[in-house]
C-alpha cells in the first residue's frame, strides 16, 4: 500500500489544519495514522 505510506508524512504538517479542518472528514484519518 504505497497509497499509505505517502500519506503517512504528509499527517505530520496536518495536525495545525487538522484542528481547523475536523468537519471536512480528511483529518480523522489522519489523526488515526498517527
Amino acid at each position: 500500500m504505497p497509497t499509505f505510506h505517502a500519506t503517512a508524512r504528509p499527517p505530520a504538517r496536518r495536525p495545525r489544519t487538522g484542528a481547523a479542518r475536523p468537519a471536512d472528514g480528511r483529518v480523522p484519518l489522519a489523526a488515526g495514522e498517527g
